[in-house]
């Protein structure tokens, strides 16, 4: 729960309604605080605080002022015991909600399927927040939610993979794969290997510029799909572009199939792109460079 609140936000979400007091009439001081500041965290939280100091001062004063009570009595609330799980059962039924459990687990992530922003790890958990909020299940612990949105990244990032390499054609991945494979002595790619492909144009010159051409033929010859990655996030492509540009070849050639020809597919059809900036920016600092000599 966030810790500052407006005048206008705590009247909104923190006004004590006549059914909600009804039931702690017959609490004592200490219990009706505890209990109200229980159940209004759980109706903005989904779930209920792990100790006191989640609670906001203000929140638990402006509280206290309508069951006109001493905030300090709030000291005397005990988070634990027979009482204490009693009202988080009152609570739960107020709301109509049930605890978290292993089929609620995967009830969220058969409903969330593949279909998360898996590559934005904040959506997800924002998605499987709404998704519990929806069903009226009570968040897990802060353990359970993270694994939970692991295994929805996971998923969905095994779904990328699968999807990626079922729309490469048998040419493209033999020839992705003779790549990684020519800085081993196995490879009868012609033209740059590998390491050449992933590296920057030399200094201003034709022989750079020739280079650079030979590196868009080969690029070219793997018939990556000009489509391929059209509607795929930015994010995704930097992603990968990024970890194949760092890793070892070695470490490349160790991924699964349908890894090792996504992670290539993505860096080479982004090379692509940036090798033809290449060129074309060559070309102009060439060309000026010639006439600045004439």
């Amino acid at each position: 729960m966030k810790r500052n609140w407006t005048a206008d936000e705590q009247l909104e979400h923190f006004t004590i309604l006549e059914n909600e007091m009804a039931l702690v009439s017959n609490f004592n001081q200490s219990g009706k605080l505890g209990f109200m500041a229980m159940l209004k965290f759980f109706q903005m939280e989904a779930r209920f605080p792990t100790s006191k100091d989640e609670i906001p001062l203000a929140i638990l004063e402006f509280l206290a002022k309508q069951l006109r009570i001493d905030p300090e009595k709030f000291d005397g609330y005990v988070f634990e015991g027979r009482s204490f799980k009693r009202h988080k059962a009152v609570i739960r039924n107020h709301f109509g909600y049930v605890p978290s459990s292993a089929e609620s687990y995967q009830m969220v992530s058969d409903i969330l399927g593949t279909q998360v922003q898996w590559h934005d790890r904040k959506k997800v958990r924002a998605d499987v927040v709404s998704c519990f909020r929806k069903i009226k299940v009570e968040l897990p612990s802060t353990g359970r939610m993270e694994r939970l949105v692991d295994s929805l990244v996971h998923s969905g990032e095994q779904a990328f993979y699968t999807e990626t390499g079922d729309k490469l054609s048998s040419l493209t991945k033999e020839r992705l794969d003779r790549l990684v494979r020519s800085m081993v002595g196995t490879s009868d790619v012609a033209g740059p290997d590998f390491n050449s492909l992933r590296s920057d144009p030399g200094r201003i010159g034709l022989e750079s510029f020739f280079k650079e051409i030979d590196k868009l033929v080969t690029i070219r010859e793997l018939k990556i799909p000009d489509s391929l990655f059209a509607t795929t996030p930015v994010a995704i492509l930097e992603k990968y572009r990024l970890r194949v540009a760092s890793e070892l070849l070695g470490e490349i050639r160790e991924h699964p199939d349908n890894i090792r020809h996504t992670l290539l597919s993505i860096f080479f059809w982004t090379r692509q792109r940036e090798v033809t900036d290449n060129l074309v920016e060559l070309l102009i600092q060439v060309v000026h460079k010639i006439s600045s000599n004439a």
